[in-house]
């Protein structure tokens, strides 16, 4: 037996022996997934912009798939950084494992910023070499694919460029998009940070956003020309005289530290735009959000300033199937027709008054209705041949066009009262309401009044109708508007103006009143004009004692003090009526007597003396 079971154990250390290399040959087949940048941070807190006082100590926070990775190394130029895997490793360049979480690990590394840094994060598993290098893909990077750097600069040395100013109309609310007339000179101007006076700037300008940061696609790069440097905020000026010769174009700066940027958030660049006041405006904005009902076709107006043939109007929608969802459905895209002929008008556009603006009117009708409690996004957007321009979407719930009667009564109001009012409201969003009565059902009568005062009113209209009968009602309120749509909602309650009844009786057979019990017998209906049932009972007892009997027919009390006591009975309906009847009752309680103690009484108080003389007697020896 001995033997069988020390064979088992080598056996099962054979295979154990084993699992690792499987692990190994599995792990190093394997693709290294590529590590995930998460932030930075100075302390505690996580920065956006990544300029720093020299000598900052900044943590780079990473993640990275526990299963498939054993280390990050940061590999980078500046701060002590270096491209070589090997070297890097050997000076200690690796993240230190923070967390794991699931299927994840969290990774941080400190550094020194001490100059200007360019760093990317390489991924390994079973060697340095095997492994897979950060996608970085930013808009300052000159090598093509996800091969770019993350950037960080010192604050007091040689950074990007910084826009600072062009003779052009800037756009009102914005910081980027400047305006001019076709054909006039635009001054731009830029800054550099450099205390020693020696840097550049080149400015690219494209007919899109996107090939701004490509010299191949945009249409002009030119080198700066040196205006003047400023040695009381170590600021260089470059400036070029650029001539407006389209309707719109891009264009942002650069130098050897990168692309313009924002100094909020470094990993964002910026673009600006000169257009020749193209631009256009929609009744959208004027519109309610609930402007649209379901019997409405939507439909609005677009005007463009300055557009050529070149441009094209165009409003794309999508649809909400309820008012919760967040998921709509895909774009649907139409191109607009011209209502007006291009004229050439004054006309105030972004604050500026524009002479000889060509205005043209668009119309969009969407040519069918949209269903009750849908939603719908409209944006507009102009379109060249080499960029888009948006305008701000704006999104519409479809109204009901019926208009809303509502009762701020509530439906199943009971009140004892006959001064209560009904309070009642009418709330039309479409066209004006043309009709509104109140159907009065009081038993087997019927009453229907107009009411005048919610006649042909376009907004909200509240009025009232005061009961003044006892009985079961019901409350019909109709409205109908100029679209010949109607609605109408009913309420019912009672006005319960009768008292309940009730009965209190002693129970002499269960009653002990020379020993202070007393029991009685309890009963209560509601038999009014219309009976709302009985909704409490209670008995107060006269010795301070109130008892709810609400469920009970019989109930039985236990005085402690002999007397003459009012039994009082109240019975409430559930219309507030109430009922009160008493009872008196005359109770006493038996004579205690003195009790004398007979010889067995006196045995356990001897023995409880003697014990008291031992334990005293013991301590005295003590």
């Amino acid at each position: 037996m001995k033997r069988k079971l020390v064979s088992f154990i080598l056996i099962l250390l054979f295979f154990m022996s084993l699992l690792p290399a499987f692990s190994v040959q599995t792990k190093a087949t394997s693709t290294v997934p590529s590590p995930n940048f998460l932030s930075i941070k100075v302390g505690n807190n996580v920065v956006n912009n990544y300029v720093f006082t020299n000598g900052t100590e900044i943590s780079i926070q990473y993640s990275a798939d526990r299963f498939a990775v054993d280390g990050l190394l940061i590999l980078g130029t500046g701060s002590g950084l270096t491209l070589n895997k090997t070297l890097a490793k050997q000076m200690n360049h690796t993240f230190a494992i923070d967390s794991a979480l699931k299927a994840l690990r969290y990774f941080s590394y400190k550094l020194n910023v001490t100059g200007f840094t360019q760093f990317y994060v390489w991924a390994w598993s079973q060697n340095i070499n095997n492994g897979t290098r950060e996608a970085i893909t930013n808009f300052d990077s000159s090598i093509t694919g996800n091969m770019g750097y993350h950037s960080l600069w010192i604050s007091d040395s040689y950074r990007f460029p910084e826009f600072n100013n062009a003779n052009a109309t800037r756009v009102p609310g914005s910081t980027l998009d400047y305006q001019a007339k076709l054909g006039s000179v635009v001054s731009i101007i830029y800054r550099v940070y450099d205390p020693n006076n020696k840097t550049f700037a080149v400015l690219q300008l494209a007919d899109n956003k996107t090939n701004v940061y490509n010299t191949s696609t945009s249409f002009m790069s030119v080198n700066m020309t040196f205006l003047r440097f400023d040695s009381l905020t170590n600021f260089t000026y470059f400036g070029y005289n650029y001539t407006l010769t389209r309707s719109i174009v891009f264009f942002s700066a650069y130098n050897n530290r990168g692309w313009e940027r924002s100094l909020t958030n470094s990993n964002t660049g910026l673009v600006h735009t000169l257009s020749d006041y193209l631009g256009f405006n929609s009744t959208l904005s004027t519109l309610n959000s609930n402007a649209f009902t379901d019997i409405d076709i939507p439909k609005f107006n677009v005007t463009a300033f300055n557009t050529t043939s070149d441009d094209s109007l165009y409003v794309r929608y999508r649809t909400y199937t309820n008012l919760t969802t967040t998921t709509p459905s895909n774009w649907t895209n139409v191109k607009l027709n011209n209502l007006t002929t291009p004229k050439f008008v004054n006309t105030s556009f972004l604050g500026k008054l524009v002479a000889t603006s060509l205005v043209t009117v668009y119309g969009f009708n969407l040519n069918f209705t949209l269903n009750l409690s849908q939603r719908i996004e409209f944006q507009p957007y102009l379109k060249n041949r080499n960029y888009t321009q948006y305008s701000q979407s704006k999104t519409f719930t479809i109204a009901d066009s019926r208009p809303t009667t509502t009762f701020i009564t509530k439906n199943g109001w009971l009140t004892n009262k006959f001064n209560q009012t009904v309070v009642f409201k009418v709330t039309n969003l479409k066209g004006t309401v043309t009709n509104t009565s109140l159907i009065i059902k009081l038993g087997a009568n019927v009453t229907t009044i107009n009411v005048a005062g919610l006649k042909n009113l376009k907004t909200n209209a509240t009025d009232s109708f005061l009961v003044t009968k006892e009985g079961n009602y019901t409350l019909t309120l109709f409205a109908k508007n100029s679209f010949n749509r109607t609605r109408n909602v009913t309420v019912y309650f009672i006005v319960d103006k009768t008292a309940p009844t009730g009965n209190l009786t002693l129970d002499t057979n269960k009653s002990n009143l020379n020993n202070g019990k007393v029991t009685i017998d309890v009963t209560a209906s509601d038999k009014g004009l219309v009976p709302s049932n009985i909704s409490i009972m209670k008995v107060s007892w006269g010795d301070g004692i109130v008892q709810d009997v609400t469920k009970l027919s019989s109930v039985t009390h236990q005085y402690t003090r002999a007397g003459d006591y009012t039994i009082l009975l109240t019975v409430i309906d559930r219309a507030g009526n109430s009922f009160n009847i008493t009872l008196n009752v005359k109770v006493s309680l038996p004579t205690k007597t003195s009790v004398n103690p007979g010889p067995l009484l006196l045995i356990p108080i001897f023995l409880a003396f003697t014990s008291i003389l031992i334990i005293l007697k013991k301590r005295k020896l003590q």
